[in-house]
């Protein structure tokens, strides 16, 4: 079953698939969790991160915060669409990014890409003294694991599935330059 999560998204951008979690409940709860978790800028940002991080190790670029620093390429990332699906193997995020990294001298498009990144949700391990996340433990089991899992648990599990989105989105950069010399 599908569940959509359409009221502060696309309609398309969020959507639920759960399997054998039990009732409408389990089902609402899990939505309402969902939904107050994740944020759309926060995993647009986590997906660029991912891309910034393999630029910088892949290339050696020098990255900016601001156009007005005057960069001579500038990177644009869409999140098109975020999928979470419970199965017997796990759960998994789905994470649809479009890439496109446009020369600001010409205004052209150097390079465009769409990724879509299957990647397992994990359970996250805090470092309270400083309240970051720092790393992530096997992956979660079942959809039961995942409406346990606390809203900021969830939302930081997701959010570094979005970093590898990123990450996978790079690798491809990297082939294409690859590929083109």
């Amino acid at each position: 079953m599908n569940v959509n999560l359409g009221e502060n998204y696309d309609k398309d951008l969020i959507t639920v698939i759960l399997t054998d979690v039990g009732g409408a409940i389990a089902e609402k709860s899990l939505k309402d969790k969902i939904q107050k978790a994740i944020n759309a800028d926060s995993l647009t940002i986590s997906v660029s991160n991912g891309i910034r991080d393999g630029l910088i190790a892949y290339f050696y670029i020098n990255t900016v915060n601001s156009i007005d620093e005057n960069p001579q390429y500038i990177s644009e990332v869409r999140l098109e669409k975020l999928r979470i699906t419970s199965t017997t193997s796990g759960i998994y995020t789905t994470i649809n990014t479009r890439a496109i990294i446009t020369d600001r001298g010409t205004a052209k498009t150097v390079w465009e890409n769409t990724e879509s990144a299957n990647i397992p949700i994990g359970d996250v391990i805090f470092d309270f003294t400083n309240n970051k996340y720092i790393s992530t433990a096997k992956g979660v089991i079942n959809a039961v694991r995942l409406m346990q899992m606390s809203e900021e648990e969830l939302r930081a599990a997701i959010n570094i599935a979005a970093g590898e989105a990123g990450k996978r989105q790079c690798d491809q950069l990297r082939e294409d330059i690859a590929n083109n010399d």
